[in-house]
């Protein structure tokens, strides 16, 4: 979360300067995609529940908050119109709210009213090929199992990029139990560093995602801190809403030493008004977790998965 932040602030307010240090934030997308695979993942292998029931449940976890800032992203730009990304025309401008509003379209390229929505986009074409994968290689064994999501996560990356960590998390997920994770998986985790000043495009992406795996799998099995439970809790909340605290600050155009505190004093109280008033409301419809405390005692007692309750 902080990770996202700070390349969205560098971006707004410092003009994409330093730039090395700006791509090494950028692993805080990676991770968000890679723990949206992983997680998910597990939450149907230890809790399988129909398709319908799946879907409803994930939407219910995303799209409310994600409604309520678009709303406010429209909002502000017709507002500002000098800051608004839609188009000129109604037509034109209604047809790019509608495609935003049905958030697939974003993983096919259509141009994006909220920044960090292109996620969301290759999340909910995940969503509706997951389900129907994980039951039918519920039987398999574990090496075939890594085979296919081992070629999902090449051609979804020669196809997309980034958005390959998604199917990437499946495979931690599979290989994460299997058995304890050694001090050295920090090591690949320098890939995120040399990403940010080493390669190209493409090599960045490649190495920015070992390095995601890696400090993922270094950190799921490990307890959060009590103090970061509250920033999890608001997390996917403060992902779409930082945006508009930035770009507010901006518009003001005050000095950096008081715009940087600024942005994130009013980014954090956006993300809590947001999760307070409509993520948190939402939460009857929708799993709050992705494995239940009976599942997670039932993993445990058979060593199957290490990652313990948040």
């Amino acid at each position: 979360m902080t990770a996202v932040f700070l390349v969205h602030l560098i971006a707004v307010l410092f003009h994409e300067q330093p730039r090395p240090f700006m791509d090494l934030c950028r692993v805080g997308t990676d991770m968000f995609l890679v723990l949206t695979g992983c997680l998910v993942y597990l939450s149907l292998r230890f809790r399988p529940v129909p398709f319908d029931v799946f879907l409803a449940r994930r939407l219910a976890r995303i799209y409310p908050v994600f409604a309520f800032v678009l709303i406010f992203y429209i909002a502000a730009a017709v507002a500002l119109p000098e800051m608004s990304r839609l188009p000129a025309g109604r037509g034109a401008a209604a047809w790019m709210i509608l495609k935003n509003a049905a958030l697939v379209p974003l993983a096919f390229g259509a141009p994006r009213i909220i920044t960090v929505s292109w996620t969301l986009g290759y999340i909910c074409l995940f969503y509706v090929v997951i389900h129907p994968l994980a039951a039918w290689t519920s039987g398999w064994s574990l090496r075939r199992r890594t085979v296919l999501w081992s070629l999902l996560t090449v051609l979804v990356y020669l196809k997309a990029g980034r958005p390959a960590l998604l199917p990437a998390g499946v495979l931690l997920a599979e290989w994460m139990p299997a058995a304890k994770v050694p001090g050295w998986i920090l090591l690949p985790a320098a890939g995120a560093a040399a990403r940010a000043f080493w390669g190209t495009e493409h090599l960045g992406t490649i190495l920015g995602g070992i390095g995601a795996l890696a400090l993922c799998c270094w950190l799921l099995p490990r307890p959060t801190p009590r103090p970061m439970l509250f920033l999890s809790r608001i997390s996917y909340s403060f992902y779409l809403t930082h945006g508009l605290a930035l770009l507010t600050v901006a518009h003001f155009a005050a000095p950096r030493w008081a715009a940087v505190p600024a942005a994130g004093i009013s980014a954090l109280a956006g993300a809590y008004i947001m999760f307070r008033f409509v993520e948190q409301p939402f939460s009857p419809f929708r799993e709050t977790s992705g494995v239940t405390t009976a599942g997670r005692k039932q993993a445990h007692s058979r060593n199957e998965y290490p990652i313990p309750a948040k």
